[in-house]
């Protein structure tokens, strides 16, 4: 019983793990952990991480051949990665 929960609980993730795209899938590899997606301005999708306990945002282009990872502001110079940073991550971890 405790066995199947246990993959119950683990299928989410693997479902998402598969479901990266090429791009987010070689950030990846370099050791960060993605936590969840996000509808991102100008048509990208992004993707909320963490490497060594710090957050990190990566944003793959329409076409799905590229990622950025980094920061994204707004036209008044507001920081939306930090944003996001800091409520999904940092907050809940008491920070």
């Amino acid at each position: 019983m405790l066995k199947k929960i246990l993959l119950l609980t683990l299928l989410p993730a693997i479902a998402f793990a598969e479901e990266l795209p090429a791009p987010v899938k070689a950030i990846e590899k370099q050791g960060i952990t993605i936590i969840k997606t996000f509808d991102a301005p100008g048509g990208m999708k992004g993707y909320l991480g963490k490497y060594q306990d710090m957050g990190v945002t990566i944003y793959l282009t329409p076409d799905g051949k590229h990622a950025i990872s980094g920061y994204m502001y707004n036209e008044k110079g507001e920081n939306l990665s930090n944003t996001l940073i800091e409520k999904e991550i940092y907050a809940p971890a008491g920070r």
